[in-house]
């Protein structure tokens, strides 16, 4: 099925816009992008070098280690795998759980690249606001533009 990757372009930039204006102008720091992987693991719609690319966008955005998103998105992807097609069949509460359990899964292994790295910063109100507002609204956007898992299955 051909899909229209205008509008997922242009979230993207939303999205970084955001990101970056809000880190720039406030103590508060969120990660956007990182929330946009996790919803991209679970929909199944781009491919992985999409990820790979919107990983390495992540990183370049949030001065982090280049490779660390990457890293992150990989070890998720084995753990998602079993849970897309309920992904899939869920409704807009259990998606956004979904996606608030592997993003603070995400932000845990990046926590541990850079205790490793000895360069640890934890904001915990920016995860809090990530965790409660952020998820969700962005999975909410991710659903208005239409970027979301199509199945041609008649089961699922």
């Amino acid at each position: 099925m051909p899909r229209n990757n205008i509008k997922f372009i242009f979230l993207v930039i939303l999205l970084s816009v955001f990101q970056v204006t809000i880190n720039n102008s406030t103590g508060l720091y969120i990660d956007c992008l990182s929330v946009a992987i996790i919803i991209l693991l679970f929909s199944n719609v781009f491919s992985f070098i999409v990820v790979v690319l919107l990983s390495l966008l992540a990183d370049l955005l949030g001065h982090w280690y280049l490779g660390s998103h990457l890293f992150t998105a990989v070890a998720l992807s084995f753990l998602s795998v079993p849970l897309i097609n309920y992904y899939r069949l869920s409704g807009y509460v259990q998606m956004s759980v979904i996606v608030c359990i592997f993003y603070a899964l995400l932000t845990a292994i990046i926590t541990l690249i850079g205790f490793v790295t000895h360069n640890l910063f934890i904001n915990w109100l920016g995860f809090v606001v990530e965790i409660f507002i952020l998820c969700p609204v962005i999975q909410g956007l991710f659903i208005m533009f239409g970027i979301k898992a199509v199945t041609q299955d008649i089961i699922y």
